[in-house]
């Protein structure tokens, strides 16, 4: 019986060998390759649609190599390959529905980075659509990584392109007496006078630090246009600065 099996198992085997090396080089090309693209590309344009391909590209790059390695562990015993491909659908189930989820999203490129959406209570702006995953940053700078799945489920809605709105995060520090309420209220009034201000978006105002002589406050600003960012936290600064002169 031994001696039966042997044969029929050793193909299979050596086709998990071979998946499992090919699944590492696979990893590893593509990681590599979002390494280096910002260095070899140096067109933004150029370099964002390739960056949008990417995950594409290695969507189906995966689905071959699952496909391929199917085929190979049928082939040689059809009831044990069965049983073997069985097993390891199983097994890779939830990455394989993220996988297929993502491959249609990305297909109907309705999606891409930089844009921003809703989905229930969640908001934010897309930062990466990867293979499995779309990774979202959330209005206070949360990331969040959402499985295509569950985003496959839900309710999206896609902001308009005049609705796209730009954060820039910056810190100052504010000298005096005065309460960290009263501060906040101060700064935050005074950003929404800004005429670059998006008026719908409040500014975020943090406390970072406070002692015995002022505060460190970081304040997010939004806009429509990151040009808009040097002027506004030029003027925050300026008006920091009269205010504890």
């Amino acid at each position: 019986m031994e001696v039966l099996l042997t044969p029929n198992i050793r193909p299979l085997l050596m086709t998990g060998l071979y998946a499992s090396l090919s699944g590492i080089l696979i990893f590893m090309l593509f990681s590599g390759l979002r390494q280096i693209l910002p260095s070899l590309i140096r067109r933004p344009r150029q370099l964002r649609n390739i960056q949008e391909f990417l995950p594409l590209a290695e969507t189906i790059v995966w689905i071959l190599l699952v496909t391929l390695t199917l085929v190979y562990l049928i082939t040689p015993n059809p009831l044990l390959g069965l049983v073997v491909a069985g097993i390891l659908t199983g097994t890779l189930w939830y990455p394989l529905r993220n996988l297929f989820s993502g491959l249609i999203l990305r297909f109907s490129r309705r999606y891409r980075p930089g844009q921003r959406i809703t989905m229930g209570e969640v908001s934010g702006l897309i930062t990466s659509l990867g293979p499995l995953t779309m990774e979202i940053e959330g209005s206070e700078g949360q990331r969040l990584i959402l499985p295509y799945h569950e985003v496959s489920n839900r309710q999206i809605v896609r902001e308009s392109p005049t609705e796209q709105v730009k954060r820039h995060s910056i810190d100052v520090w504010v000298q005096g007496e005065q309460s960290v309420l009263e501060a906040e209220l101060r700064l935050r009034h005074f950003v929404l006078t800004l005429p670059w201000a998006v008026i719908s978006r409040e500014p975020k105002i943090s406390l970072i630090e406070q002692n015995e002589t002022g505060m460190f406050f970081r304040v997010v600003l939004y806009a429509f246009h990151g040009k808009y960012f040097p002027q506004m936290e030029q003027c925050v600064r300026q008006f920091v600065a009269k205010e504890t002169a």
